[in-house]
């Protein structure tokens, strides 16, 4: 009997996420990285939490950085 490896499960964070429709999105503890092309350029979206702290990241089309505030 053979069984199909489980494609790994995609985790959103609680807040409101910035982009509406993911091209692609890579999901460790701890850390989630999301991206979309556009156009114009890229965006992307990270957001992490450690005992450290935890913050997040919007990259809008591909040439400046947007910090989110919470």
């Amino acid at each position: 009997m053979t069984t199909n490896p489980q494609e790994p499960e995609r985790i959103l964070p609680d807040e409101p996420f910035p982009i509406e429709v993911l091209h692609d999105q890579v999901w460790v503890p701890g850390l989630l990285l999301a991206w979309q092309r556009w156009p114009t350029g890229w965006r992307a979206y990270c957001s992490w939490s450690s005992h450290f702290g935890q913050g997040q990241l919007g990259w809008i089309n591909g040439d400046r950085l947007r910090p989110r505030d919470q």
